[in-house]
């Protein structure tokens, strides 16, 4: 189980995060949630990181998920049955 899927595009890379859009309140300006749309990745949120600064803008977040599937997360508890 991953907990994000990074998509590289010409100018920018295309983050998808396995979260809930309406647990994040509100969604970055560089983020939409793409529930109901066709996208390449695993996840529920999408954000378009163009630059160093909306890379470091999305570390929190992509923090946060991972925690939340990853180290100590759902994916901890799979490992762990």
């Amino acid at each position: 189980m991953n907990f994000a899927t990074v998509v590289r595009q010409e100018n920018r890379l295309l983050l998808y995060g396995h979260v809930n859009p309406d647990k994040i309140a509100p969604l970055p300006s560089n983020g939409r949630d793409v529930r109901q749309s066709f996208q390449w990745g695993t996840g529920d949120v999408e954000l378009s990181l163009m630059n160093k600064a909306e890379f470091n803008a999305a570390k929190p977040l992509t923090l946060m998920i991972y925690e939340r599937l990853g180290a100590g997360g759902e994916i901890s508890k799979l490992a762990a049955t």
